[in-house]
């Protein structure tokens, strides 16, 4: 028997993808593969919203790690909540068609074609979009998110006096896509932030350091692993200078990282400003692998 929701499929393109803008882009191979807009609303998500939603997963999957750093993500921005509604006509499960489309989670994995690969997503929790893999989680989902109410008689329908249809949801991405895009992807922020690290530590580094410091910028390799490590080398006050567990750590999973409190802790030790990028990128791509160059 048929699902009232079997071709509309509740879709979340995220705060990174609007961050960086690929939003719109994101929208456009949505729509270009047949589906359209059918319910829109600009969405503020609440950590315990998330606890809701994946409530199994970080029962019995997730380690505590894993939903911490949804939080962080879903607090970084906006997130654009969508029903999109499979118009093609076609007999193939809309959800799945969709899930082929957006690609695998890991855009090292992910096909050539999908919105995954092609648009460069950061790592597994930095890919932009996340869709609904079947009728029922579409309900479920979006009757936990979406601030109208949801039946699963019915998926909801845009209504433009109340600016959740289309024409609002292209208005909306417009205004998102008006300020300045991030550009960084992870080489861009590890280089960024070995730099402000080093810069602020100057006069504390070893000539040795030093010299690593200027010549690895000079070739563009100041995000390569161990790297940070080599300029940190004979670093005055050794492991108990705030420069030491920034430049040593990589970022990446199975090599040195830093826990979000001792990252923050010694970016306040040098003086520096927090960048919200940077920390989403750095303390996401230490449990998922970013994406390969």
């Amino acid at each position: 028997m048929a699902h009232p929701w079997d071709r509309s499929v509740f879709t979340l393109v995220m705060p990174d993808a609007i961050a960086t803008h690929r939003h719109t882009e994101v929208l456009r191979r949505i729509e270009g593969a047949g589906y359209r807009i059918a319910y829109f609303e600009l969405l503020t998500v609440a950590p315990e919203q998330l606890d809701e939603v994946y409530a199994e997963q970080i029962k019995s999957v997730w380690d505590a790690y894993f939903y911490r750093l949804l939080d962080k993500l879903f607090l970084s921005g906006p997130v654009i909540g969508l029903v999109m509604e499979d118009v093609t006509g076609g007999e193939e499960d809309a959800h799945r068609r969709l899930k082929l489309l957006k690609g695998a989670t890991d855009p090292n994995k992910a096909a050539p074609g999908t919105i995954r690969r092609d648009l460069g997503g950061i790592n597994s929790m930095l890919a932009f979009m996340h869709a609904a893999d079947q009728p029922e989680v579409s309900v479920r989902e979006a009757g936990l998110l979406f601030t109208a109410p949801v039946s699963a008689d019915a998926p909801p329908r845009g209504d433009a006096a109340a600016g959740t249809d289309e024409t609002a949801a292209h208005a909306v991405c417009d205004l998102l896509a008006s300020g300045p895009a991030e550009t960084r992807g992870f080489p861009e922020v590890l280089a960024g932030h070995r730099s402000r690290v080093a810069g602020a530590a100057w006069h504390d580094l070893s000539e040795r350091g030093r010299a690593t410091a200027r010549e690895a910028t000079a070739r563009g390799t100041l995000a390569e692993p161990g790297l940070g490590a080599l300029i940190a080398d004979g670093l005055r006050g050794g492991e108990a200078h705030p420069a030491h567990g920034l430049l040593h750590a990589d970022w990446r999973p199975g090599l040195p990282t830093l826990p979000e409190r001792r990252y923050l802790t010694a970016l306040a030790g040098l003086g520096l400003p927090r960048d919200h990028w940077e920390e989403l990128v750095l303390l996401t791509s230490a449990y998922f692998p970013p994406k390969a160059a």
